[in-house]
């Protein structure tokens, strides 16, 4: 019988071989290279023993009847709604059909290697493999419940077993079958899908044995996706050939980086820039390839990013193999700081930026039209890598992350976010097993996170040192209050609401030399918002004495600098890298930088002999679980680790190196550089016991895990609105999965106007995509029913049950209800003055110059921002 294997006609017996064919040398392309040999080998025969077996479920009757259909196969939809609505999809048969042949094809697998891998865990490799090859389920019902369903079915049954005979004895000929109906029924009593994530929440044990552990898992993880990876894009490949086209070798993407190379080389040696912190970048860079590091530690101004493209250079001038780079940053903000860096430091090459909002590709300030895969440094932005992981479709993308030399932007920002840690680590961990293909760089290293993924103590407890050329001292003063209007200074804050508040109050006040900067803003004004605030804040700026009122998106990767700074207490790494700002191209004698530690910032208790103490906003939420919800809290991730830090510091840089009783109060004088060192030996010491630091990073991976178990965020949102020219389709695996319109308020000191809502379904620039905590304490369903535009009347229905979660922020359920793909929720308000819900704001003052201050919750709309203004 000759059973067919798609739409295009193909055998098969023929695409199953090809398939396992090509996998096996997209495998050996990507140049892994593992601590033991064997664990390389066990991959491979894993990827050959998967694409044998992946597409073992076409043999079903029923299947081979569907592809004698015209419509047949739709890839959106897996098998096609009503192929699917009935019948086990072919990779579940596949699976279940594995099951079956496993006991006598591991008797046909090297002993070797069956050692290695200790039986289950290549076997799991296996069923990973086949089972995530179409890696998005169609519909939430148990497949075990409906195999067992479909093998009910005598003849189907009967045909099922004779088939998988009959086809496996030609396509393992070295193997005497006879599958029966009795085996493939023990299969089904015995089946279970393969997690995505092999994940372990629990935290027990003392730090060394949780750390094995969680390294293994890590690197299990890396094998079962190497696995799946190749299968997917190796059927893929062969499956868009017809008959006579389907031993077309894989395409691979030949990339030519002579231009880059040149561009750099330029670069380097560009006479203006020659000296002693050249020079100092040279030794950091030839210092990773000499001693085979990947972590380049150095204060704000160091030149970092110019380290990691000479990095780049003399890895691919000894021997590497990892062509054009791949800039990954963990936000927009940090990513459009980049490209303007790059584009003014090399411009003749050719930089991408993907961020999921901005899509392009310059050559300095032109932007040409060229395949973002053919720049020469392409930047993006982690939740884009994280798709190309997780995903079916984008395994060019995923490849190209493999074959690139990648640099890790402000990567410490990556171990804060609850949703994306595991897969950041994982993507981590994946370029660990390459030889000099990758790069970590950040003023602020974790060694504490970087032991669980560098493939060697060197990496994070001897990074390369790049010291900063800026050996002014900074002066920290920590204040209960501060004023909030000076000029020539740089404000950070916690929230973009208190960024906004200032602003405005300044605003209003007369001062028309100010700039809001914060995450909250709509794309269109983002990307103009950046390259403004880099103009006037930057090394080359005219208004010294302009002052910028930030949200937490300003303190890492902006190149920008200011005398004075002012800022909330954080987490450390997010002061340390704000203290960056102050002075940052050494342009003063000195620089100022006002802690604030009320009590709005700190809890201390003081005792007879010591102060504990906590920060109450560090930057991440701590989560309680409750079945599949998940329950934000007020409390902070780090809060104790964070007040003894600053402690520690004081004591470290005081008189008496005493731990002071409260911080307030507290005036010390260092360097960056001074900073920087006690920031890494803190770390490093921390890590080597089972301290207030390792305690609290347990906890905040452990709900980490238990966070993508919950959610299921191995499957990104991916959102679409159809709007009235197209739909909208965007994808985010932050949270931020809520969609909003809002009412425009414009605010000035003689009136305050609502305008029209924006952000209407038909103006789909201006769709705003936010998370659950941007709606918390507002009455969805009652903006809901105020909605008169017509575009709505679909989508309100669709999210009308949703609404009564909104408002209670203890209960909230909407992170987990708006991950639907079928009804996306849809927040939209009315434009009463005193409506509660989601406002764009502008503020005009009294010259008639015009300031965006981003969008904002409001409880009783313009009210409430009115009152909030007068305090």
């Amino acid at each position: 019988m000759n059973f067919i294997a798609n739409s295009h006609q193909q055998t098969l017996l023929v695409h199953t071989q090809q398939v396992t064919k090509v996998a096996s040398s997209i495998f050996q392309s990507l140049n892994v290279e593992f601590n033991d040999s064997m664990n390389g080998e066990m991959v491979n025969k894993a990827i050959e023993i998967a694409s044998k077996c992946h597409d073992l479920g076409k043999l079903s009757v029923d299947f081979q009847a569907y592809l004698q259909q015209d419509n047949a196969y739709q890839p959106d939809i897996g098998e096609g709604e009503l192929f699917s609505a009935q019948n086990p999809l072919h990779h579940e048969i596949s699976l279940l059909l594995f099951d079956v042949l496993w006991s006598q094809l591991k008797e046909t697998i090297e002993p070797q290697i069956l050692r290695q891998a200790k039986h289950r865990q290549l076997r799991e490799m296996i069923r990973y493999g086949i089972y995530w090859h179409h890696a998005e389920p169609v519909r939430d019902v148990d497949p075990t419940q409906i195999l067992q369903e479909y093998v009910e079915d005598s003849d189907v049954l009967s045909a099922l077993s004779d088939n998988t005979t009959l086809f496996c004895s030609s396509l393992f000929p070295e193997l005497d079958l006879n599958i029966t109906e009795d085996n493939i029924l023990d299969a089904v009593d015995r089946f279970k899908v393969p997690s995505f994530f092999t994940l372990s929440t629990s935290d027990k044990g003392d730090y060394t044995q949780w750390r094995n552990s969680f390294t293994k898992k890590l690197d299990d993880n890396v094998y079962n996706f190497l696995t799946r990876f190749c299968v997917i894009a190796s059927d893929r490949h062969v499956s868009q050939f017809n008959v006579a086209e389907i031993e077309t070798p894989y395409a691979y993407r030949q990339f030519n980086d002579t231009a880059l190379q040149q561009a750099i080389t330029r670069y380097i040696e560009s006479p203006e820039l020659s000296g002693q912190r050249t020079e100092d970048q040279k030794q950091a860079a030839h210092d990773l390839i000499d001693f085979d590091g990947n972590v380049i530690v150095g204060a704000a101004g160091c030149g970092k990013t110019r380290t990691a493209l000479m990095a780049y250079q003399y890895q691919r001038e000894t021997g590497g193999e990892n062509k054009g780079i791949l800039w990954v940053c963990p936000r927009v903000a940090v990513g459009l700081s980049v490209l303007e860096e790059i584009k003014e430091s090399v411009p003749d090459v050719k930089v991408g930026l993907i961020s999921g909002e901005l899509k392009g590709v310059w050559r300095g300030e032109e932007e040409v039209d060229a395949d973002l895969l053919d720049a020469d440094i392409l930047i993006v932005t982690v939740d884009q890598v994280a798709k190309w992981l997780t995903t079916n479709s984008a395994q060019p993308n995923f490849i190209a992350f493999m074959q690139r030399y990648v640099v890790w932007d402000e990567y410490h920002e990556l171990f804060a976010i609850q949703t994306l840690y595991y897969i950041s680590a994982l993507l981590m961990r994946l370029k660990e097993h390459q030889v000099n293909a990758h790069v970590f760089i950040s003023a602020t290293p974790e060694p504490l996170h970087l032991r669980l993924i560098c493939r060697s103590d060197a990496s994070w407890q001897y990074p390369v040192i790049l010291p900063s050329f800026n050996i002014k001292p900074v002066h920290l003063h920590f204040e209960t209050e501060a004023e909030t209007n000076n000029k020539a200074t740089l404000y950070i804050f916690n929230t973009a609401t208190k960024a906004q508040e200032h602003a405005l109050e300044s605003w209003l006040s007369e001062r028309d030399d100010i700039a809001c900067y914060h995450s909250k803003f709509m794309p269109s004004d983002k990307k103009q918002l950046t390259h403004s605030i880099l103009a006037q804040f930057g090394k080359h700026s005219t208004s010294l004495d302009a002052t910028l009122f930030a949200g937490p998106i300003a303190q890492a990767s902006l190149n920008i600098s200011r005398q004075f700074m002012t800022t909330e207490l954080s987490h450390p790494a997010n002061i340390v890298q704000r203290i960056g700002r102050n002075n940052r191209f050494a342009e003063y004698d000195c620089a100022t930088t006002t802690l604030l530690a009320s009590k709005y910032q700190t809890k201390e208790h003081v005792r007879k002999f010591s102060t504990e103490g906590t920060v109450v906003n560090t930057g991440a939420y701590k989560l309680k679980f409750t079945q599949d919800r998940i329950i934000s809290t007020h409390e902070a991730y780090y809060s104790q680790y964070s007040y003894d830090f600053f402690s520690v510091l004081i004591a470290h840089f005081s008189d008496d190196n005493n731990k002071p009783k409260t911080l307030t109060g507290n005036v010390i004088t260092l360097t960056l550089n001074e900073l920087n060192a006690f920031y890494l030996k803190y770390h490093i010491d921390a890590t080597g016991k089972d301290g207030l630091l390792v305690r609290e990073t347990r906890e905040f991976i452990k709900d980490s895990m238990r966070c993508l178990q919950v959610l299921k965020l191995f499957k990104p949102t991916k959102l679409t609105i159809k709007t009235a020219n197209h739909s909208e389709v965007r994808v985010s695996y932050r949270g931020a999965s809520l969609w909003a319109t809002m009412a425009h308020i414009t605010m000035s000191k003689a009136e305050m106007t609502v305008g029209q809502l924006i952000g209407l379904p038909s103006d789909s620039d201006h769709l705003v995509s936010i998370n659950e905590r941007d709606v918390a304490d507002i009455n969805l369903e009652q903006n809901l029913a105020q909605t008169t535009e017509p575009e709505f009347k679909s989508l309100k229905q669709s999210v009308k049950y949703r609404a009564k979660y909104a408002g209670n922020r203890v209960s909230s359920h909407l992170l987990v209800l708006a991950r639907s793909i079928d009804s996306p929720l849809v927040c939209s308000y009315s434009t009463s003055e005193n409506s509660a819900g989601l406002y764009y704001i502008t503020a005009n003052n009294s010259q008639g110059k015009t300031l965006t201050l981003g969008f904002r919750k409001l409880k009783d709309g313009r009210r409430s921002l009115t009152l909030t203004k007068s305090k």
